[in-house]
């Protein structure tokens, strides 16, 4: 697979999972919080992580525990941080709110952190990558590091280039990268409906780059210089559903009374014998333990007086006895004594 480097910003989102949307000075619960690494360049990485690329991430981490949680993070997400420079600072922030009840999300980001610099891409070592992703912010700082990667990375090896927001000067980055990806907002931002239009108006100014436009649930569309315009559409994941009675099981239940306990699915020492519905549980033994009503089948067609007078120990007869001391096959009872 790819060795993929990725240069943009990284941060540390806060997500609080709520039933509704709060009113404003309202005091409520969150129903769940978790913490996960953001940002797109981040995103990006994680998603090609999963499809099997070894990716690196070239970002501003601070020096303080928020930043060692984050490459923490990263890191067990697989994604390299060696290539990330460490300064002092904040941790760039996100704190998300959730609405559980309509999927919206309202995000409050705080950044106080300075931008990664072209000095330290130029020190990198870029001829090990085959494809570098850049995220663009600041136009000046991202013109830089595009120049950046034009001198030191072969005219083979393709750099991309994601246009999220409008900034100012933003479109003086056209001519320089390969592959250019624009959102849906910056899209309508410019004054199109829909991105077929855009793409072409854009590839009047910059013919040789592969221009992509993603429109969330309709898909992406994608112009090549040569081959024209492309449409892919979105593919949602598939959702498990469960079964009714499953989804029952699941739900959390009072630990009932010993004697209100309902019969289990037996484990793996509780085997079912055969001629035993498989509905009825069984109870595990000690070996050689049988029950008393098994026992006394087996025993019933060999009872006899001899057998149990075998195992019979009779009484000693006094010297003053009439009668013969009984043998072992005689009744069990002691004999009476003489008057």
């Amino acid at each position: 697979m790819a060795h993929i480097l990725g240069i943009g910003v990284a941060t540390l989102d806060i997500i609080n999972i709520v039933d509704h949307y709060p009113a404003e000075d309202e005091e409520m619960r969150a129903l769940e919080q978790r913490a996960c690494p953001g940002g797109n360049a981040a995103n990006t990485l994680h998603v090609l992580k999963q499809l099997g690329h070894h990716c690196d991430l070239a970002t501003v981490l601070a020096e303080e525990p928020d930043g060692d949680r984050l490459k923490n993070l990263l890191t067990q997400r697989g994604i390299g941080t060696d290539t990330c420079q460490r300064r002092s600072g904040r941790t760039p922030t996100s704190y998300i709110t959730l609405n559980a009840t309509n999927g919206s999300r309202t995000i409050i980001h705080h950044r106080d952190l300075p931008e990664l610099q072209a000095s330290h891409v130029a020190n990198l070592p870029l001829d090990r990558y085959d494809w570098i992703h850049l995220q663009a912010r600041d136009t000046h700082t991202t013109s830089r590091i595009l120049q950046t990667l034009r001198s030191h990375q072969p005219s083979h090896r393709p750099i991309s280039l994601e246009v999220e927001k409008d900034r100012d000067g933003v479109d003086m980055l056209f001519g320089q990268p390969d592959v250019i990806i624009f959102s849906r907002p910056f899209v309508l931002g410019r004054g199109y409906d829909e991105p077929e239009a855009f793409l072409r108006g854009i590839h009047k100014r910059v013919p040789g780059a592969i221009l992509i436009s993603t429109w969330g649930e309709e898909g992406s569309w994608a112009w090549a210089s040569r081959d024209g315009l492309y449409h892919a559409p979105a593919c949602p994941p598939p959702q498990r559903h469960r079964h009714p009675r499953r989804r029952r099981h699941l739900q959390r239940r009072p630990h009932p009374h010993p004697r209100q306990r309902r019969h289990r699915h037996p484990g793996p020492l509780q085997r079912h014998p055969p001629g035993r519905p498989q509905g009825r549980p069984t109870r595990p033994r000690r070996p050689g333990h049988q029950h008393p009503a098994k026992r006394r089948r087996q025993l019933r067609p060999d009872v006899s007086i001899q057998n149990l007078a075998i195992t019979y120990r009779a009484p000693e007869v006094h010297p003053g006895a009439r009668s013969p001391p009984p043998k072992p096959c005689d009744h069990p009872r002691p004999t009476r004594r003489a008057p």
